[in-house]
């Protein structure tokens, strides 16, 4: 008797422990495709709001963005999603629109020519590679 009452609190203390199975199958980090996804929407969500567009860019920032977005919709976490990598997507998403806005500001208003023609460079050949991924 005292052997079963062992293992029932053993085991009861077992799943007491045990993460439950939605978190125990949940990946910690995005998979590169989605991270892509949600780097490309916060790079053309710059690019929108500052109303820029690099040369060779077959489509408006606009249409960019919401096409990113959709497709980020769609193959990406829920907006109440709190899983690791839900997490580390709306991060990059954020690092992504934040580090284009500082190029953004250098290319426009920086007053190093040098420095401004580095940044429009960057600029282009990050939103061209983005936009590549669109059908």
């Amino acid at each position: 008797m005292e052997h079963a009452a062992f293992a029932l609190r053993t085991l009861a203390l077992v799943m007491l422990l045990a993460p439950p199975p939605a978190l125990a199958v949940q990946p910690s980090q995005p998979d590169p495709l989605t991270l892509a996804f949600a780097t490309c929407t916060g790079r053309m969500a710059a690019a929108r709001h500052h109303g820029w567009q690099a040369a060779g860019q077959r489509l408006s920032p606009d249409a960019a963005h919401d096409a990113f977005a959709d497709m980020l919709d769609a193959i990406g976490p829920t907006g109440a999603d709190r899983s690791p990598a839900a997490i580390a997507l709306r991060a990059a998403r954020i690092q992504a629109r934040a580090r284009t806005d500082r190029l953004l500001v250098i290319a426009r208003h920086g007053r190093d020519p040098r420095r401004q023609r580095i940044a429009a460079a960057t600029l282009g050949r990050e939103l061209r590679a983005c936009e590549t991924m669109l059908p």
